[in-house]
């Protein structure tokens, strides 16, 4: 008997000082390729690239590369993107792990979820052009530096300095997450990740 896929979602405990964790159910959405309502070639042509993800783990290691996938899934609401990622999970046996960026207050904890996730998963990055938590490099930065100098009050006999904010979730972090540095954060040769990034309208980022 094949073990129950488990569908991961992010709680936050609201501080910076830990306890947060992924919460896990089991996934029992039916969809599969054999059900889904795809275009034909379309269809064949997305189980051919995951079943040649799945046998070439030694090719992308022998390469430098992170063993992982990414699928960028568009449409107005009700066109099946959760249909599809749910297709996705049952035709590799992945447990599937929804990020939703509105739940992390910082790029410590997005890194510190993403980065407990376990081997062979699905990564859901549910609807992020429409998440107002994201900001700019230079906006965090700036926001960091006014919070550090509130912060610090000089009575003229002792030097106060509170707790220095942790900073806000910033898109080049995220970026990072997805295909940059913290790509290769853990022993990635082994760990056959597939990323799925949700949206209802395509969106480009700009340098």
């Amino acid at each position: 008997m094949s073990q129950q896929l488990q569908l991961f979602t992010w709680s936050s405990s609201g501080s910076h000082y830990g306890g947060s964790s992924w919460t896990s159910m089991d996934s029992r959405h039916p969809m599969t390729f054999d059900t889904i309502a795809l275009e034909g070639k379309m269809k064949q042509g997305i189980v051919d690239d995951l079943d040649r993800f799945v046998a070439r783990r030694e090719f992308y290691k022998r390469v430098g590369k992170a063993w992982k996938r990414g699928y960028l899934l568009y449409g107005p609401p009700g066109t099946g993107k959760s249909s599809v990622v749910s297709a996705l999970s049952n035709h590799l046996k992945f447990n599937l792990y929804v990020v939703e960026l509105a739940n992390f207050g910082s790029d410590y904890e997005l890194r510190h979820a993403l980065l407990s996730i376990a081997n062979k998963s699905i990564v859901v990055f549910e609807d992020i052009d429409c998440c107002p938590e994201l900001h700019a490099r230079s906006e965090s930065t700036k926001a960091s530096d006014e919070s550090s100098d509130d912060n610090t009050r000089n009575d003229g006999s002792h030097h106060h300095l509170k707790r220095k904010s942790p900073g806000k979730l910033t898109l080049s972090t995220l970026l990072n997450c997805i295909d940059g540095l913290w790509t290769y954060g853990r022993a990635t040769e082994k760990r056959g990740s597939l990323c799925s990034l949700r949206t209802t309208k395509m969106f480009w980022t700009r340098r």
